[in-house]
């Protein structure tokens, strides 16, 4: 999963010369979640290109979730290549969807002795994005993820988490 940035920047960089992309797409946001009582857990942002096949938005995402609570310490990454696509009928209004990989890694601090676990496994998400105006946009949205419990210290395979951030897209014509 660590190299699945680099590997999304050869095809961002040949859509964005073959086509008729004009704009950077950036926005960054906070997580709260997958626990109860965790609280604004993690940041993350998208950074992509506007107005990709018509009026979308293609963008690679990144996550960093954190989560402390008595003796575990666990920590998710994820990585996710998305498509953001407005409604024909009101574009002020648009849809993301994304899918990719999550790296987990957790450590278990008991009195006795220190236990670890990491795994990968897949993450999607999906939010609605409130444009402002052509620069500016406000998007809420869910992630749910999927690893392998017994590589984590999790009770349960399946999380989800929330998100809250801001789109900027910057115009590069003027």
């Amino acid at each position: 999963m660590k190299h699945f940035i680099r590997f999304l920047s050869i095809p961002f960089l040949i859509v964005s010369f073959s086509t008729s992309a004009k704009e950077v797409h950036f926005s960054p946001h906070i997580t709260a979640g997958p626990l109860v009582g965790a609280g604004i857990s993690g940041v993350g942002g998208q950074l992509g290109i506007t107005e990709v096949f018509g009026s979308n938005t293609l963008y690679a995402s990144f996550e960093k979730i954190d989560y402390q609570y008595l003796t575990d310490d666990e920590e998710w990454k994820t990585y996710r290549v998305g498509i953001q696509h407005p409604l024909s009928k009101e574009p002020r209004i648009a849809f993301q969807f994304e899918l990719g990989g999550i790296d987990y890694h957790g450590e278990r601090n008991l009195i006795w002795r220190k236990e670890t676990r990491s795994g990968s496994g897949v993450s999607t998400s999906g939010s609605v994005v409130l444009k402002i105006n052509n620069y500016l946009g406000v998007r809420g949205g869910l992630t749910l993820n999927y690893i392998d419990r017994k590589n984590t210290f999790l009770s349960y395979s399946t999380f989800s988490t929330v998100h809250l951030g801001v789109v900027l897209n910057t115009n590069f014509n003027g």
